[in-house]
Parts: C-alpha cells; structure tokens; sequence
C-alpha cells in the first residue's frame, strides 16, 4: 500500500478532474450526451474530493459531496458553489435517465467549467490537513495510462 501526502493526493483528484472535463468536451464532441454529463459530474466529483482531503472533510458519498459544497459556499460566502453543485447533479442524473437536450449538456458542461474555475481558486484552509492518505489505485492507473 502507498501513501502520498495529503497536498499530493489534493492535487491527483484536481488532474483527475481536468482529464473528466476534456473527456467530457470529447464526448461532447462526438455527440455522446450521456457520457459527456457523467463526464462533467466527475470533473466536479473530483476538485469537491480535492477541496474535502486538504480540509479533512468526508467525501465517499453523493451525500458527502453535497455537504462539501455547502460548506464551500458557506467558507467563500458564494453561493454559486451550491447552485452549481446541483446542475452537476442534473448533469450525473443525465447519465442514467439521457433527459437532456443537446443545449442543455451544453450549458451544464460551460457551468461545470465555471464551477472548476471557482474551486480552482479557493485557497487552501489556514490550517491545511497534513499527513499522508492512502493513494487511490484509479489515480495511479490513470497516471500509469498517461505515461504509456
């Protein structure tokens, strides 16, 4: 087992986001609404993930998440989080139910990206999580993948 420190294991889910949200521009591009909303939703899954471990927060669940977002938004006074949160909800319910029109996918991946740039610049807390975490196997296939 492989343990990385928590700021290192922060900055894989933020990677593992970027890669979700050029994956979901490609299934975009090739007309794949389905996977291009799950896409979007784990970009967004994922820089919540990075936000949570330098905070210590949970976040293993759908539920988790959610919470993360609240306290974000509560943590910036930016409302936007939460509200943005739920259309990557709407965007991971796209994927099993394929309701969505083309523009709306559309504009549900254009406000993911703004919910990344967003995350992206909240500042770690002042007293950032320190430790080392148990590095995820997804995270090291990818990185693997990447380099082949």
């Amino acid at each position: 087992m492989t343990y990385i420190p928590v700021d290192e294991h922060a900055e894989e889910y933020r990677q593992t986001g970027r890669w979700f949200m050029d994956q979901a521009e490609w299934e975009f591009g090739r007309g794949d609404l389905a996977q291009a909303s799950e896409k979007a939703w784990g970009a967004a899954a994922q820089f919540l993930k990075a936000l949570a471990t330098q905070r210590g927060w949970g976040h293993e669940s759908h539920q988790h998440l959610g919470q993360v977002a609240d306290k974000l938004a509560e943590e910036t006074s930016n409302e936007d989080i939460a509200r943005l949160f739920s259309i990557a909800e709407s965007l991971h319910a796209n994927f099993y139910e394929a309701y969505r029109s083309e523009a709306a996918v559309r504009l549900g991946i254009d406000d993911m990206q703004r919910f990344l740039d967003i995350l992206e610049s909240i500042t770690p807390p002042e007293s950032p999580r320190k430790g080392y975490v148990k590095q995820r196997a997804f995270h090291r296939t990818r990185a693997e993948r990447s380099s082949a």
